[in-house]
């Protein structure tokens, strides 16, 4: 197995890993009374195949001026979940989203916004916002219903001039396919460790004559049956089968509903599954359509330090594809891993967000 190989099996296998970690791990942190504890009833995501509930919760972080000001509107932050987790993603971690607003304020790095946590959650352990009959309509959930509904229940400045969205590894993803797909809604974008690319596996180039490796000999290497991968309790949690839910669904196909780009036992692609999973991840919805982007601020936010906790997510081709796309962004390398930094990566993506939607509608 070649070097470039190996390290795109450690890269997949640890982002896996780490997620199947966080999906056994104790109940959820403690919700701080800062927090409102909300929900909306999705019509979007009613009469998913998988079964999974329409009503569901998020948290609301209402800023220390808000009941004292009741005229005030202020801007809003979306922030979505990684894989294996739910709204409360960014009170674990280590990274207190709430703590870190504070400190960037009294820097005078920030002022004050609402934030809003949404689920993104399904059997699967995460719904890699897809759109289809058997995992539901994220995308008009997230991006119309609970827009919507956050306009309508508190004082947001409701325009995307003052609406931004941000995300952390399946969220980043999320985060950056979301503001392709809907720039209308949302008025910059900061992607935090984005899963980006089913082709490259690795932030090393391949040697010359090599194949590049790819997300199906992940797969070979390291899903020895077809069939999901359970937690502790018994639940399913599994990257994998949560692409496939994703990217290709087939209703026909019970008990799990999905094709995946791997022919078992055989150990083979199958090319018709597997270009359905490409054409899904970034680089792509950006060749396709990143001009959406030209008028939207863009923070990729990766980190490039050893590896301490689980390894980052491949990050070149994003970048490269970014530029391909003559898009104006902005990258930071952070000195940690995929989780190791997570509260730097989402402490640089709120001081980048805040003065693109705090700023006067004529000023952008």
């Amino acid at each position: 197995m070649s070097k470039n190989r190996i390290i795109a099996v450690v890269v997949l296998g640890l982002l896996v890993v780490g997620a199947q970690a966080l999906a056994q791990a104790p109940a959820g942190p403690t919700i701080p009374a800062h927090y409102i504890q909300d929900q909306i009833t999705s019509v979007a995501l009613a009469g998913n195949v998988l079964g999974d509930p329409a009503t569901r919760p998020l948290l609301v972080y209402l800023p220390p001026s808000y009941a004292q000001e009741p005229q005030r509107r202020y801007p809003t932050i979306y922030f979505l979940h990684g894989f294996g987790g739910d709204q409360t993603n960014f009170l674990g971690w280590g990274i207190d989203i709430v703590s870190l607003a504070t400190d960037l304020r009294a820097a005078g790095k920030m002022g004050e916004v609402i934030m809003v946590f949404p689920n993104a959650k399904n059997a699967y352990g995460g719904s890699w916002f897809a759109r289809n009959p058997l995992t539901g309509d994220y995308r008009t959930y997230l991006a119309k219903e609970l827009v919507t509904y956050i306009d309508t229940k508190y004082r947001t400045i409701a325009d995307p001039n003052h609406r931004a969205i941000s995300g952390y590894s399946m969220g980043g993803y999320g985060a950056l396919s979301l503001a392709i797909e809907y720039p209308d809604v949302y008025g910059a974008v900061a992607a935090c460790s984005p899963v980006s690319d089913m082709q490259a596996s690795s932030d090393v180039p391949p040697a010359p004559g090599e194949r590049e490796p790819n997300i199906v000999d992940w797969i070979a290497a390291n899903h020895p049956k077809e069939g999901p991968y359970k937690n502790a309790a018994g639940a399913i949690q599994d990257l994998v089968y949560g692409w496939a839910a994703a990217w290709t669904p087939n209703l026909s196909k019970p008990p799990y509903f999905v094709d995946l780009p791997v022919k078992f036992p055989e150990m083979t692609a199958i090319p018709a599954v597997y270009q359905k999973w490409v054409d899904a991840d970034l680089i792509r919805q950006i060749k396709r359509d990143g001009a959406n982007l030209a008028k939207t601020p863009i923070l990729v936010v990766i980190g490039r330090g050893p590896t301490t906790i689980s390894a980052e997510v491949v990050g070149r081709t994003l970048v490269a594809a970014l530029y391909e796309k003559a898009l104006s962004f902005t990258y930071v390398a952070t000195p940690g891993d995929h989780i190791s930094d997570a509260r730097i990566k989402v402490s640089t993506a709120l001081e980048f967000l805040y003065p693109h939607i705090a700023a006067p509608v004529d000023a952008k």
